[in-house]
């Protein structure tokens, strides 16, 4: 479910990520200050971005009922934002659906939503990922979830914990 993906997400399974934090305490033992985005780990839960850092703790409150809270940095979606999507493996190849609107992932989709298949899919991966990052789109893809959607986004800047990377990895989840 969704708390196992935010598990696997956190130790850094899908590859590059924010920095993130799976309680309260955690966020505000950090010295992060910057934005963040909180959501609940329940499915379905409620998720709000550009939390400013005086209004973590309410936000908190009110979004994380019951169940954990998932709190991590703002990608520089509007700043650098380049495409987000989803891509999956198919009998006809790669299938990604995408948006090159600079906006948080879902956002981006609600507004802009264009589909790419086969070798047209595989060019525009490796066009907006680093070559590491597109390597471990299809480790993903190819090798540790068979037969699974990862979400993604791409950025003109390096972003991440991982050194020298343009893509974040947001999801890896099953259709």
């Amino acid at each position: 479910g969704k708390e196992e993906m935010y598990a696997r997400y956190h130790d850094g399974l899908f590859g590059n990520r924010l920095r993130s934090w799976t309680s309260l305490a955690e966020y505000l033992a950090s010295d992060y200050r910057g934005l963040v985005g909180i959501r609940s780990t329940t499915a379905g839960g409620q998720c709000i971005y550009n939390v400013e850092p005086t209004n973590v703790a309410a936000t908190v409150a009110r979004v994380c009922t019951s169940g954990s809270v998932h709190i991590s940095e703002m990608a520089p979606h509007t700043q650098h934002g380049t495409i987000s999507g989803e891509v999956m493996r198919s009998e006809f190849g790669l299938v990604l659906k995408y948006s090159t609107v600079p906006k948080p992932m879902r956002e981006a989709l609600e507004e802009e939503m264009l589909l790419a298949c086969g070798l047209r899919a595989k060019l525009l991966l490796q066009g907006y990922c680093d070559f590491e990052s597109y390597e471990q789109i299809m480790r993903l893809l190819d090798e540790l979830f068979l037969d699974h959607i990862v979400e993604f986004s791409c950025f003109s800047t390096y972003v991440g914990l991982i050194p020298r990377r343009n893509t974040l990895i947001w999801e890896v989840r099953r259709y």
